[in-house]
This record gives structure tokens, sequence and C-alpha cells, in this order.
């Protein structure tokens, strides 16, 4: 029915749209920093980044963990499954209009052979979050990391172009281009200063 596609198109929409907010907030209960001899968390450094000592952070991990698992395993797997599910393929067999409606938003701007890509942008969007909260908090290492991560990224754009046109291929080149850049500058200031 018309009201089912809606809330399924609304519900995959808000996953898309406000993937990488939420990583950052759930990973910002790693995000923990040195105060004299002991680890509190940054945006809260009232609280001791300790399960031992400190049941709250427990707690904040506990539920953290789970929300990382359900929001970096799950859903994605939703998303495709439902992408790929016997249900849309008869949809976009029989109603393509329906079929967009549901899934246009993702799928409009990638090639057939690509429908699937957003899932390599959120796992981009991943790393973009957790290698400064969660595995460095070294500016330099952050920078190099980036600059790794979007080179492999251009490189598969330029190899596979998944975006439906040329210019949006180029684009995202471009972007990814951009940002190295940046993080190379961004690592050349830390040095220098």
């Amino acid at each position: 029915s018309c009201t089912t596609r809606l809330m399924v198109s609304s519900a995959l929409s808000i996953f898309i749209f406000t993937y990488q907010g939420v990583l950052e907030t759930i990973l910002s209960t790693w995000d923990c920093k040195n105060i004299d001899g002991r680890k509190f968390l940054r945006y809260r450094p009232d609280i001791l980044c300790s399960t031992s000592e400190n049941r709250l952070y427990l707690d904040m991990s506990i539920v953290s963990g789970v929300c990382l698992a359900f929001y970096t395993l799950v859903l994605p797997l939703c998303v495709l499954a439902t992408m790929r599910s016997r249900w849309a393929r008869e949809i976009y067999a029989f109603n393509f209009l329906a079929y967009d409606q549901l899934f246009g938003f993702i799928t409009s701007q990638y090639c057939s052979a690509f429908v699937s890509w957003e899932a390599v942008n959120c796992i981009r969007k991943m790393l973009i979050v957790a290698v400064p909260q969660v595995l460095t908090s070294s500016p330099i290492i952050q920078s190099i990391v980036n600059i790794l991560l979007f080179l492999v990224y251009a490189m598969i754009i330029v190899a596979c172009k998944p975006l439906v046109s040329n210019y949006l291929n180029t684009i995202e080149v471009l972007n990814s281009c951009n940002i190295i850049v940046a993080s190379f500058a961004a690592m050349l200031f830390t040095i220098q200063y």
C-alpha cells in the first residue's frame, strides 16, 4: 500500500541521512582523554572512562556497543535485504514509480550495477568517524589515515564509475582530492606548530 511504502521510505531516508551523526554520538563513548593520569570522556570530563570504577560508564559502554552493532550491522543489512528482496524486485518490475518512491533517494544517483553503492559510503563514513574518536588521538595519524582512505576511495571511483553520470564521478573524485589536500595541509600545519 502507499502508506507502507511511505513509512519504509521515510525510515530508510532517516537512516541514510543521519548515519554519520549517529555514529559520532555512539562512538563518543570511547573518546577519552588523559587528565592527570586518568582517562575521562572528552565531551563529559566529569565521567571516568573505567568500566571497573564507574558503573555509569559501564552502562554507557554496553548501550553504545549494542547501538553500534545495531546501527553498523543490523540496519545496513536490513536496507540491503529490503532492496534485494523479491518484494522490491516485483515493485521495480510492475510499478517503477513506487520503487522510485521507496528507494530512489538511495539508488537514483548510482548505475544499475552499483545500486548498493550507498553501503560503501556508509563504510567510508564509519571509518571517517571511527579513526579520530576510537583509533587514535594523534592528528598526524588521523591525517595520514584520511589521506589513504580518500586516495583508495578516489581510485575505486575512477575504476568502477559507480555514479550514473561522468560529471558526478568526476565531482566525487575531486571531492576526495580536496579532502586529501586538506588532510595533508592539516598534517603539515600540525608538524609545523
